[in-house]
């Protein structure tokens, strides 16, 4: 087959998830989040000040603050001067690179985007919110690809403002090649998997598979595949009724106790606080 892109198909990087917000937050208001998806947060009015192991910034009006998954924050809203509330407006996002690799673990986000930066990313979520307002099943696909459009924009800015990896690691083939092994973990997620199911689908020494691992995701092939399976365990509470000893069974997790204990080390709440925190989040509108 030939692709239009050289030796890589036109899906290569595909939105798997997004979802958009917006709200007002009493000056002073504080919370906690560890997320499995890249956050990119505006300050309409007032700032954002944001602490994380990469670091503390203030972003005040129009600017964007932005963070990759999986990265524990301390978000702290401040209003203007003499007023209550600051506004804001928020994107969570996922891109994938051959549909099983967050594109935000090969690239390295800024931890803020600038005041012209901002304003093109609060465009988009601006345009991505009317859009989420307006939708109706007779112009469904309309929509769809408007969306599309405003996500595929976002991304390019993102990218464009972000690290790139070393040159050995931007070979795209690398990333390629690993396809296989998250496939079968996508596909087996709800049983046990060891390295032997793994090892095999690329296949190389144990000891060599360990280390591209570590080279190419900084993490070992274990901790790569629980980190799958939180990940997965996040979105099911978030977006499901399915209850906790449902969604720690189909993501692979022998118990609730156990599911428990390391879903609440991985993003520091436990999956009923998780739950109860997105929901808040989505309703929030007016915390006065």
């Amino acid at each position: 087959m030939m692709y239009l892109w050289g030796n890589f198909p036109e899906n290569m990087i595909k939105l798997r998830f997004a979802e958009v917000g917006s709200g007002f937050a009493n000056d002073g208001f504080t919370h906690e989040k560890t997320v499995p998806f890249v956050i990119a947060a505006q300050a309409i009015t007032g700032e954002y000040e944001v602490a994380s192991p990469m670091g503390k910034i203030t972003a005040s009006q129009n600017e964007v603050f932005l963070s990759p998954s999986n990265v524990p924050l301390k978000i702290t809203h401040r209003s203007e001067p003499h007023k209550p509330t600051m506004s804001f407006q928020f994107i969570h996002l996922e891109f994938m690179l051959f549909d099983t690799i967050d594109i935000f673990s090969v690239f390295t986000l800024p931890l803020k985007a600038d005041k012209d930066t901002g304003q093109q990313i609060g465009a988009i979520i601006a345009g991505l919110i009317h859009l989420k307002d307006i939708s109706t099943k007779k112009h469904a696909i309309n929509n769809l690809l408007q969306r599309n459009e405003l996500t595929s924009r976002l991304l390019n800015i993102l990218l464009t403002i972000s690290r790139p990896p070393d040159d050995e690691l931007i070979n795209y083939q690398i990333y390629q090649s690993v396809v296989p092994v998250f496939t079968y973990i996508k596909d087996h997620l709800a049983t046990s998997i060891t390295m032997d199911d793994l090892i095999p689908l690329m296949p190389m020494s144990r000891s060599a598979f360990f280390h591209f691992f570590k080279k190419h995701f900084r993490k070992t092939p274990m901790d790569y595949l629980k980190s799958i399976r939180l990940n997965e365990a996040y979105r099911l509470l978030c977006y499901s009724d399915r209850s906790v000893s449902k969604v720690a069974e189909e993501t692979g997790f022998s118990n609730t106790y156990h599911f428990s204990r390391e879903f609440r080390k991985y993003f520091h709440k436990t999956p009923s606080q998780a739950r109860k925190a997105h929901q808040e989040l989505m309703d929030m509108r007016d915390l006065t």
